[in-house]
């Protein structure tokens, strides 16, 4: 497979956001601080890349990304964002569409799931502390696998899998040994579910599962037992194609929500959640054109969350400025690669703004947008409200516990696959009353020996 070259390209900015874009994976040597990074750069990228994440796979404190090229059967790695970057290709099954990152051997070192429709199978490649992977195994499954989660369900210290098939069923494997995952169970889920993730939706403490069926229109919402296992599914309408689903605090109440991407009717709709695991009132909001994922972050620094959107009919981001009572009214869209398919956000130069990232179909690249909002990020400003106060402590110790940013208490928080043996207050928050209740238990406990 051939090199792709990329070229560094500037748009203008605009009010709310603030953007430069670089089209495929090249990043301007002055936003690095220094780093070797050209602004024309050859980097090896897939056929028709679907699916990226990102994460530290090397363990240099620089982001890296992971991307399934469905066209050429292949994950490409590109290490190290921010010193330099490199790059390396794997051979995966066939039409590879979704990704799962997790430490699932228990070694310290991230490891990669991916999701093979053509062969209905997952390879796991074997990450090491160097970058570096290996194929560990293949898994079968019933048929042409479309959507990855993975999670510790039954608390046994190791993680569990939930693999969609694209026609009702969703599988679900438990982790054994080491890259080792029980026969799996299947749960009976919608209309060709095509994207699915473990949460707590209820702050239980057991994690849930939802599913978005394709075919449905609908969200399967399946709650679980303190074993791992599930109840039947709640369906719940969303539209027309649901193309994935996210749950995160989209509504900044600080409950979890289920934000979903409906291909056909060009719409975003969010699902506030409430207590209790119902939901309210769904909010529907227009897109650029046929969504296909979608992020929640707060891209300028007002300590709102925003909501970005992949279009890949309008070979653009959008970015829809959140307000205080959860709403998007505003948007501003950003041209990026031909048929963005996936997008993710992360800090990719070290800047301490989160930076958006697309794999872009039809044009075999990925484009990252630096983010060059104007808001200065403040030392101990943890909650990015602009000033440093009391409420800062809270949002710390969250940061501590909730790897994956969404300030929710579940699995998908990276360092604590469980999440409740920090919440010593049973809110089912992770906050600094938690260190209060601990010590108050620890102090308990003493006078009563």
């Amino acid at each position: 497979m051939g090199n792709i070259s990329h070229k560094f390209r500037l748009h203008n900015p605009r009010p709310a956001f603030f953007f430069a874009a670089a089209v495929g994976l090249t990043i301007s040597q002055a936003a690095l601080g220094g780093a070797t990074i050209d602004f024309e750069r050859s980097l090896t990228v897939g056929t028709e890349p679907v699916a990226l994440v990102v994460a530290d796979f090397n363990n240099d404190d620089n982001p890296d990304l992971a991307v399934a090229n469905s066209g050429d059967d292949t994950v490409s790695v590109i290490l190290s964002l921010g010193g330099g970057g490199t790059s390396r290709s794997y051979p995966v099954g066939r039409t590879p569409m979704a990704l799962a990152v997790g430490d699932v051997d228990g070694d310290g070192a991230l490891d990669l799931l991916v999701a093979n429709m053509g062969d209905a199978s997952v390879t796991i490649l074997a990450g090491s502390r160097s970058g570096q992977f290996t194929t560990k195994s293949t898994l079968p499954i019933l048929s042409g696998v479309r959507a990855l989660s993975l999670a510790d369900i039954d608390r046994d210290g190791r993680l569990d899998l939930a693999a969609s098939d694209g026609n009702r069923a969703v599988s679900i494997l438990r982790g054994q040994a080491a890259f080792q995952f029980s026969t799996a169970s299947v749960l009976t889920a919608g209309r060709g579910p095509s994207a699915l993730t473990f949460c707590d939706l209820d702050r239980d403490g057991f994690y849930d599962l939802v599913v978005a069926n394709n075919l449905g229109g609908s969200v399967s919402i399946f709650r679980g037992n303190p074993d791992g296992t599930f109840l039947p599914p709640t369906e719940l309408s969303v539209g027309s194609f649901p193309s994935s689903v996210i749950v995160t605090d989209a509504t900044n109440d600080r409950r979890p929500d289920v934000v979903v991407t409906n291909e056909l009717t060009d719409e975003v709709v969010i699902l506030p959640g409430n207590l209790d695991g119902t939901f309210g009132e769904p909010i529907v909001i227009g897109t650029a054109g046929v969504p296909e994922h979608a992020v929640v972050r707060d891209l300028n620094g007002d300590g709102i969350a925003d909501l970005i959107v992949a279009n890949s009919f309008g070979d653009s981001v959008s970015a829809y400025a959140g307000v205080a009572d959860g709403t998007f009214p505003s948007r501003i869209d950003f041209p990026v690669g031909t048929t963005p398919f996936d997008v993710a956000t992360a800090d990719l130069n070290g800047d301490g703004k989160p930076d958006l990232a697309t794999a872009n179909l039809d044009e075999d690249t990925v484009t990252v947008l630096l983010n060059t909002t104007d808001f200065r990020v403040r030392p101990g400003d943890t909650d990015s409200s602009g000033v440093v106060d009391a409420r800062d402590t809270d949002a710390t110790v969250e940061e501590l516990f909730d790897g994956d940013g969404d300030s929710l208490l579940d699995g998908a928080g990276g360092s604590f696959p469980s999440g409740a043996g920090v919440d010593a207050n049973g809110d089912k928050r992770i906050r600094v009353s938690d260190v209060t209740a601990g010590l108050q238990a620890r102090a308990g406990t003493l006078r009563f020996r």
